[in-house]
């Protein structure tokens, strides 16, 4: 009747199968006809000896390797405790983590045990996901999430006080959806990024802040018309589109617009030097009116892609808009290796 047992575990790390009854947690350890037998009685029992010679005992190590080695438990038990523990206690925990943090041998044996491991940090007034790996820099140091970009999140706010719909396209974690989500009850949003683990954790966030309905996360590029692009999760925020990587599902922008923005909207992009290359679909799209497109212009060269100037030209050039630095900065030169942020308003 014991919870575990571990003596079961420890049985198969060696190789060998285990025939013991269904009680306790031995229908989670033993796998019947592969890794062992369970039995009720003692003709199952002896009935089971006999069949031992067709356990295979690489399969009884496999399981242990799969399911119990150090890294995996170590692993279980981190997420776990910081999924059920109280706020304070896992900000406690966060404390702790900052000072093993200034050690590179604790740092890289947190890489391996803490690889896909889930943390979570307050977050105005709610809470927000991130990979305890690698955002190690938003909940190891001094910098916190709720003052990161800290004036682009409150001018998403000042531009939906009334208007009722964020499109954040390349929404890494969700930052910015989150935001205006947990500061804005009348908003509704749709995130798309093209990283699998920034949109799992993002759902996660929106799972627990209990904001289901009146949110949604999409896992894709945007492209000018492609329905494919190569991503490469390393680099950046969270990744981004490169000559290499994995193939990800991809959505033409102009899609997009015409699927997500519901009347006056907010439409962000942030896409880690892409936007250049969707510069001529930025400069031809339709108008949207009411509305306004906050886009971050990356320095020349970024990711192979970035060209600021580039990008503000094609917006100037549509003619039918008022473009300006973001707060309302008139643009009156471009710095090339510099970060532009560009609002876009249309009259209503």
């Amino acid at each position: 009747d014991e919870p575990f047992g571990i003596v079961f575990a420890e049985a198969l790390a060696c190789g060998t199968p285990v025939i013991s009854s269904p009680r306790g947690a031995l229908p989670e350890i033993v796998t019947p006809g592969r890794t062992g037998f369970l039995i009720e009685t003692v003709e199952q029992g002896a009935a089971a000896i006999a069949r031992l010679p067709y356990i295979d005992r690489r399969a009884c190590r496999a399981l242990v390797e799969q399911c119990f080695n150090s890294s995996v438990v170590a692993r279980s038990y981190l997420q776990l405790f910081l999924n059920f523990t109280p706020l304070a206690v896992n900000e406690f925990l966060h404390s702790v983590a900052r000072a093993a943090h200034r050690s590179p041998l604790l740092r890289a044996f947190a890489r391996k045990v803490a690889a896909g491991v889930t943390v979570s940090q307050s977050f105005h007034g709610g809470v927000i996901s991130l990979d305890a790996v690698e955002h190690s820099w938003a909940w190891t140091g001094s910098r916190r999430l709720e003052t990161f970009e800290r004036p682009v999140q409150d001018r998403l706010c000042e531009l939906l006080a009334h208007r009722s719909r964020f499109v954040d396209i390349g929404s890494s974690i969700g930052v910015m959806t989150l935001s205006v989500l947990l500061r804005l009850p009348h908003v509704t949003t749709v995130s798309i990024d093209a990283a699998p683990r920034a949109i799992e954790l993002l759902r996660r966030s929106i799972r627990r802040n209990r904001l289901d309905a009146r949110a949604r996360a999409e896992n894709c590029a945007v492209s000018n018309g492609e329905t494919e692009l190569v991503f490469a999760e390393a680099g950046s925020f969270t990744g981004h589109v490169s000559s290499s990587g994995s193939v990800v599902p991809a959505m033409p922008l102009l899609d997009l617009l015409q699927q997500c923005v519901v009347g006056p909207s907010v439409v962000k992009i942030d896409i880690e030097g892409y936007e250049a290359v969707l510069a001529d679909t930025l400069r031809h799209m339709p108008s949207l009116p009411g509305s306004v497109l906050v886009i971050e212009a990356h320095p020349l060269g970024l990711n192979g892609f970035g060209d600021p100037v580039r990008v503000i030209r094609a917006l100037q050039e549509r003619g039918d808009a008022r473009v300006q630095f973001l707060g309302g900065g008139e643009i009156s030169s471009i710095e090339p290796s510099h970060f532009h942020q560009i609002e876009v308003h249309w009259n209503a």
